[in-house]
């Protein structure tokens, strides 16, 4: 389970342990409170002598609550240890936060099925099922372009990663090192900078793509030309019957951030204004320097 803190400037998410109401009585002392916060501070584990040093508080009482968290699932042993010649056991929480629900959960506004229909199959019984494409930041492709959008991965990372329950493997490529086309891709980036964006781009068949005559998108409702403007595309892999690609992408470095902020800030709008076109859905996205800085901060749906 994760947390939300959303408002209008900031987003932020923590990992919580959905703690069962008749396991609530594990965390009820104010001393068991202390533990889970002293272990929550330290990444890499302590053992129960450590705590009890830290807390001054006898070790047998350590000993008790640490027992009692165990068994209701918030703190585990991450490994065992040598000190002073014995094997002690260091502690971890699972996670940071501890909820207790009284009742079921309810269809947010804005979310819910539409939001797990738009990111599936990416992400399939919270499991991340895809890889995340990003343009090289050496010189490759005809124009020798430098790919500069790899922070945006990390980004893309945290929004997905909060919707999993288990942490893949390594989910970002280069475009240069993309060997095998039969996975679902997320592609960051246009066909300047992603080689990956390029081959899905000279598809004919495309519903949207990118035109560098007229350096513009083509969509089904015509071309979107904005200086700063962006495309975010759900469709299906062309290479890979069954597999499906996310392509956000901008006419230049400035729409593709456009159309990430997007994605990371409104994602519940992304999902309600996608239109579907042939099995595809796609949006625009444009731009705005609201606070005239010469960096996009703002991301509208034109």
């Amino acid at each position: 389970m994760t947390l939300f803190l959303q408002d209008p400037e900031d987003a932020r998410i923590l990992p919580c342990i959905d703690l069962p109401p008749e396991k609530a009585k594990a965390i009820a002392s104010p001393l068991a409170t202390r533990v889970m916060r002293t272990l929550a501070q330290h990444a890499d584990g302590m053992h129960a002598s450590e705590i009890a040093r830290r807390l001054r508080e006898p070790v047998q009482k350590i000993h008790y609550h640490v027992t009692r968290l165990r068994k209701a699932g918030i703190v585990r042993v991450e490994r065992l240890a040598d000190t002073s010649g014995a094997s002690a056991k260091i502690l971890r929480v699972n996670a940071p936060a501890v909820g207790v629900r009284f009742g079921e959960f309810q269809q947010g506004a804005g979310g819910g099925q539409r939001d797990s229909a738009f990111l599936s199959p990416f992400i399939t019984d919270g499991e991340w099922n895809a890889r995340i494409v990003v343009g090289s930041p050496d010189p490759h492709g005809p124009e020798s372009a430098r790919g500069r959008d790899a922070a945006y991965a990390i980004d893309l990372g945290l929004f997905f990663g909060a919707r999993t329950r288990i942490a893949p493997g390594p989910a970002v490529t280069l475009d240069t090192e993309l060997r095998s086309w039969r996975a679902n891709l997320v592609i960051i980036g246009g066909p300047v900078v992603n080689k990956a964006a390029a081959r899905i781009n000279d598809r004919r068949d495309a519903a949207v793509s990118y035109d560098a005559g007229r350096k513009a998108f083509r969509t089904p409702a015509g071309w979107f030309d904005s200086e700063t403007g962006g495309v975010i595309v759900k469709m299906p892999n062309p290479f890979a019957p069954g597999k499906q690609v996310l392509w956000i992408a901008g006419k230049r470095h400035t729409g593709t951030r456009a159309a990430i902020l997007a994605f990371l800030r409104d994602f519940p709008s992304v999902c309600e204004r996608a239109r579907h076109e042939r099995g595809v859905e796609w949006l625009a996205i444009e731009g705005v320097d609201e606070d005239s800085d010469g960096i996009i901060d703002h991301a509208r749906f034109p």
